[in-house]
C-alpha cells in the first residue's frame, strides 16, 4: 500500500469543481451581473441629477431673460451715468456692517458648543458658508459652514447645525415681520390678498416652529425613551447627538443670550433695509420704506428655490417685482438689481477667498 499522496494534494490545490451547473449559475450570474446593475443605477441617478440641474438652470436663465428683455439700453446707460457713487460706498458699508452683525449673532449661538473658536474663525466660517450658497447650484452653505467650524466626525456638529437652525428661525420671524410691515405700504389699488395669504401661511409656520422650540424638552425625553431598545454603540452616539442638540437650544434659555440674539436679529434686518434705502438714493430714486421692504421680502423669497448659482434670474425678477408697483422705471429697476446683487455677493466671495488663503498659509507654517 503506497503512502504517497495523490498528485492533486501536492503543489497547487485543484480547482473547485461544481458538478451541478444549476448550483454554480446563480453565483456566476450574481458576480457578473451585480456590478453592471449598480452601474446602471448610478448612471440613472446621475442622469436624473443632471436633468434636474439643467431644468433649474433653464428656469433661472428664463427668469433672467424675462427680467432684462424689455430694458432700454440707452436709458440703462443714462441711469448708470447718473448714479451717485459716493452713496454707493455708503451702501457697501451697510452690507459689510450686516455681515459683521451676523458674525456676532452666530458667535453668541456658537459659544456654548464651541467656546474655543476665535472671532476670526467664526467670521471666516460664516463667509465661507455664504460663498458656498452663492457658488453651488444647491444651497449647501450651511453644511459648509458647519464643516468649517468642526469636523463631520465631531460630536458637536449636530449642535452647531441646530444653532444655525435657530438663527434661520429668527430670520424667518424677521421676514414675516417685514412682510407684515410692507403690506399696508403697498400702493392703493393693488391686490393684497396674495400677500395676506402668504403672511398667514408664514405666521402658521412660525407658530409651529416656536412651538417646537418651546416644548423641546418634552420632545427630547420622548425620543430618548425610544433609544432604549437600540444596541449600545448607536444608542450612545445618538444620545450624545441629542445632548448636543439640547445644549444648542439651551443657549436661548438664558435671558441674556435670548435678548442679545433677538436684538441682533432686529439690527441685521434693519441694516439690510437701510441697504435698500441707500441704494435707492444712489440711483436718484425716491427712497421710501414701501419699496425697500418689498424688495427685501421678495429677494429672500427668491432664494428658496435655489435655481442657479448666484440666483441671478430669480434675484433680478424679485427686485423688479418689488419696485414695479411703485412706478420706478424698468431701466433703473434693472440697474438697482444688478448693483444690489453685486453688493451682496462680492463681499462674501472676496472675504471667503481671503480667509481660505490665510488659513492655508497658517497651515503651511512649521
Amino acid at each position: 500500500m503506497s503512502l504517497t499522496p495523490p498528485a492533486e494534494s501536492c503543489g497547487e490545490a485543484p480547482p473547485l469543481r461544481l458538478t451541478d451547473r444549476r448550483m454554480a449559475a446563480p453565483f456566476d450570474q450574481g458576480a457578473a451581473a451585480r456590478p453592471g446593475h449598480l452601474d446602471v443605477i448610478t448612471h440613472r441617478r446621475r442622469t436624473v441629477r443632471q436633468a434636474l440641474m439643467a431644468i433649474r438652470w433653464g428656469l433661472g436663465l428664463l427668469l433672467l431673460i424675462l427680467a432684462l428683455r424689455q430694458v432700454d439700453m440707452a436709458a440703462f446707460v443714462a441711469s448708470l451715468r447718473g448714479a451717485d457713487f459716493g452713496w454707493l460706498l455708503v451702501t457697501l458699508s451697510t452690507v459689510l456692517l450686516g455681515i459683521g452683525l451676523k458674525a456676532v449673532r452666530w458667535s453668541i449661538l456658537l459659544k456654548p458648543v464651541c467656546p474655543e473658536k476665535s472671532p476670526r474663525e467664526v467670521l471666516g466660517a460664516l463667509l465661507t458658508g455664504q460663498a458656498a450658497n452663492i457658488l453651488l447650484p444647491v444651497r449647501g452653505g450651511e453644511v459648509v459652514r458647519v464643516a468649517a467650524v468642526v469636523r463631520p466626525s465631531d460630536g458637536r456638529a449636530g449642535a452647531v447645525l441646530v444653532g444655525i437652525g435657530v438663527e434661520k428661525a429668527l430670520d424667518f420671524l424677521a421676514l414675516t415681520a417685514a412682510a407684515a410691515l410692507a403690506l399696508p405700504l403697498m400702493p392703493a389699488g393693488l391686490p393684497s390678498s396674495a400677500w395676506a395669504k402668504a403672511l398667514a401661511a408664514g405666521l402658521a409656520m412660525l407658530g409651529g416652529a416656536l412651538a417646537v422650540v418651546l416644548f423641546w424638552r418634552r420632545a427630547w425625553e420622548s425620543v430618548r425613551s425610544l433609544l432604549d431598545g437600540l444596541p449600545a454603540a448607536p444608542r450612545d452616539r445618538m444620545q450624545g447627538w441629542l445632548d448636543n442638540l439640547s445644549l444648542s437650544l439651551e443657549r436661548l434659555a438664558g435671558s441674556g443670550n435670548r435678548v442679545q440674539v433677538l436684538v441682533l436679529t432686529a439690527a441685521i434686518w434693519s441694516v439690510m433695509l437701510s441697504t435698500n434705502l441707500v441704494l435707492l438714493r444712489t440711483l436718484g430714486m425716491t427712497p421710501a420704506a414701501g419699496p425697500a421692504l418689498l424688495v427685501l421680502v421678495a429677494v429672500h423669497l427668491s432664494l428658496m428655490p435655489a435655481l442657479m448659482p448666484g440666483n441671478l434670474g430669480p434675484f433680478y425678477v424679485a427686485v423688479e417685482l418689488g419696485l414695479s408697483p411703485f412706478g420706478y422705471p424698468l431701466e433703473r429697476a434693472a440697474l438697482y438689481a444688478i448693483l444690489l446683487h453685486a453688493l451682496v455677493t462680492l463681499p462674501p466671495l472676496a472675504g471667503a477667498g481671503l480667509y481660505l488663503i490665510a488659513a492655508r498659509g497658517r497651515a503651511g507654517r512649521p
